[in-house]
């Protein structure tokens, strides 16, 4: 189950870099496209769902239970 957890939260990782990028290349090469506005919309997600959570990843509450007292190995990058 930890390892779903943490599978789940590297996705959503992956995609919010993804976001971030496609973010950068609109602002740099002033290209508003469709991905502009997903990558936007997606963003805004993930910051409403970060502060509702009390500025705290939502997927450490999860995970948490499951490591069984183990301190984390990593606090920022990479997830897990």
């Amino acid at each position: 189950m930890l390892a779903l957890v943490r599978g789940g939260h590297a996705v959503v990782y992956l995609v919010m870099v993804v976001a971030i990028l496609v973010l950068l290349y609109a602002g740099v090469t002033a290209h508003a496209g469709p991905w502009l506005w997903v990558a936007l919309g997606l963003l805004a997600a993930e910051a409403t769902v970060f502060v509702g959570n009390r500025v705290q990843v939502p997927v450490d509450g999860a995970r948490r239970p499951l490591r069984g007292g183990e301190r984390p190995r990593f606090r920022h990058v990479p997830p897990g």
